[in-house]
């Protein structure tokens, strides 16, 4: 039962429980780099990974070098005004988290089908599905100890989700580079 479907929702099982797993420690975590000012450096690595993630669930071979520059300088102002809004920086994680868990999800909605499109249906999918998430993830928080269910956070879980799989379904739209063509 080793399939791609399987695997890549074990995938999703496996960053989702890591999402959880650092629920009792994320306070200290955070609290830790902020004294050592290493806070932004830690989040500002953490988007550049995002945006990796999102180009390759996106672009692939779809568009050329110039479509492929032109999504990163997109991708990367989005970026740095998140990092910049007067968002505490523990809670710019969220938009992190889930935007590879979104793309994560929309991988094992495709999985099995030999093709990847722009297919709004999986995109929609992925968006709810892990905004749906989010929603656990701050349920969980209403019982443990020294946390509380936000749904400020909620939303930012559903932001990074719909945000994750709007870039994905833009880049896909872009037209396919034509053989030899750069």
């Amino acid at each position: 039962m080793n399939t791609p479907r399987v695997r890549a929702w074990l995938l999703v099982a496996a960053l989702y429980g890591a999402v959880l797993s650092t629920l009792g420690i994320a306070p200290d975590l955070s609290r830790t780099l902020t004294d050592r000012g290493l806070l932004d450096a830690v989040f500002g690595l953490a988007v550049l990974v995002v945006v990796v993630v999102l180009v390759a669930a996106g672009a692939g071979r779809r568009a050329g070098w110039v479509g492929l520059a032109l999504t990163l300088g997109t991708v990367s102002v989005a970026a740095l005004l998140v990092v910049r809004a007067a968002i505490p920086a523990a809670e710019r994680t969220h938009l992190v988290e889930y935007a590879v868990l979104a793309v994560a999800v929309l991988a094992a909605l495709e999985a099995g089908e030999g093709r990847r499109d722009a297919s709004w249906r999986h995109l929609a999918g992925a968006a709810v599905i892990t905004t749906m998430l989010g929603v656990i993830d701050e349920g969980v928080q209403a019982v443990i100890p020294n946390r509380v269910m936000d749904p400020v956070d909620m939303l930012f879980n559903a932001f990074a989700a719909v945000g994750a799989m709007a870039v994905v379904g833009l880049l896909r739209a872009l037209p396919r580079r034509r053989s030899g063509s750069t």
